[in-house]
């Protein structure tokens, strides 16, 4: 069936109302929570002495002293599910970075993160690759072209997901509908937006079961707002003129079919100017 032919994941929420109990559950294991924004967790502050340099953490911040002025710097995102340990990173312009301090639960102490144990003065250069964030993360999204930046989600769901073992969300919901259980199928796109109301692959799927169902109208409601969300995407593009097409409206069709050849053709993941290479401290941290 054309409409369901690209598999798209769309978070372990689409789970939730059919296996609410599982879902439930895994959300309380480590490899569930491996990832995840920062004001997702509590930290206790702590003064901190780690490879001969003292750091404060407080705030969600950690804050040394430099030359004589004090350096704050924002803590973004934490990897690890803390029964070993945590690591912390932070955003500069969409670029991760590793802090050099680190939570070691099994110790029961902060310390030098891995690798900065030797480390002469501080380091803020330790670029986060997509590599790392995958093992600990769902739904990554780099930028292509670049080591260590991302979208201004850099990953969309926290931890490993449901749909890294049991593939795409929209299988299930897709083959729900196929087997004529249409509500289940819209209920578990629901509570994927739920979660996220922006979250692009959710709201496709939910244009898709809308244009099944023959109500146009929201599909194209829906596709409009996502473009809104993410303009340069080709796939939801081509659904916009799908939409048209089926509802027998053909001229916007045709010109919704060609921006999204065109999109395809110069790829919306075309790399990015001014790749960072990884190497200089970031610039302008809070003094």
């Amino acid at each position: 069936m054309l409409l369901f032919a690209a598999a798209v994941v769309i978070g372990s929420q689409a789970c939730r109302p059919c296996h609410s109990a599982i879902v439930n559950s895994y959300a309380q294991t480590p490899m569930a929570r491996s990832s995840g924004p920062i004001e997702s967790i509590s930290l206790t502050p702590a003064n901190v002495t780690a490879a001969g340099q003292r750091y404060q953490v407080s705030k969600n911040q950690l804050s040394f002293k430099e030359a004589g002025a004090e350096i704050i710097v924002p803590m973004s995102f934490f990897i690890g599910s803390g029964a070993a340990g945590r690591s912390f990173l932070f955003a500069r312009d969409r670029y991760l970075f590793e802090l050099p301090v680190a939570w070691y639960a099994r110790k029961n102490r902060w310390d030098a993160s891995p690798g900065y144990e030797s480390e002469p003065g501080v380091k803020l250069n330790r670029a986060i690759e997509p590599t790392c964030l995958f093992y600990h993360s769902s739904q990554v999204r780099p930028i292509f072209g670049t080591q260590n930046r991302y979208a201004e989600k850099p990953f969309l769901e926290g931890g490993v997901c449901c749909e890294r073992c049991h593939g795409p969300g929209s299988q299930h919901a897709s083959a729900l509908f196929q087997e004529g259980n249409l509500p289940a199928s819209q209920a578990a796109v629901d509570e994927a937006l739920s979660l996220d109301p922006r979250l692009v692959p959710a709201l496709t799927l939910k244009a898709k079961l809308a244009m099944a169902g023959k109500r146009f109208d929201i599909a194209r409601t829906v596709l409009e707002q996502t473009l809104a969300i993410e303009p340069t995407a080709a796939y939801p593009q081509f659904l916009y003129g799908l939409q048209f097409y089926l509802s027998n409206d053909l001229q916007p069709a045709l010109t919704q079919f060609r921006k999204a050849r065109e999109l395809n053709r110069s790829d919306a993941r075309s790399p990015v100017p001014g790749t960072h290479p990884g190497k200089s401290r970031p610039a302008e941290l809070k003094r």
